[in-house]
């Protein structure tokens, strides 16, 4: 009889420790899972030549010469203003 309510006790204090750790397992899986959502939008988009030509209103705005050649200005569609 002595030892059952220490026993009952370290059952009860294991139960808890697993429950809480499969928690904090969820919640950064969840907030692994957001980043990567949020990851996923930052890729780089591929633009065909003639989307370069839409976007940057056939290269007529120059706004100056970069490492790798001449920077247009441009709009997406979405109309945010990009350097092309």
């Amino acid at each position: 009889m002595h030892y059952q309510i220490p026993l009952f006790a370290m059952v009860i204090i294991a139960l808890y420790r697993a429950y809480s750790n499969d928690k904090t397992q969820r919640e950064y899986q969840a907030r692994v899972e957001m980043f990567l959502d949020d990851y996923r939008t930052l890729n780089p988009t591929r633009f065909s030549y003639a989307d370069l030509k839409r976007i940057t209103n056939q290269f007529r705005d120059e706004l100056g010469q970069g490492a790798y050649g001449t920077v247009f200005k441009g709009k997406l569609s979405n109309e945010i203003t990009v350097a092309v």
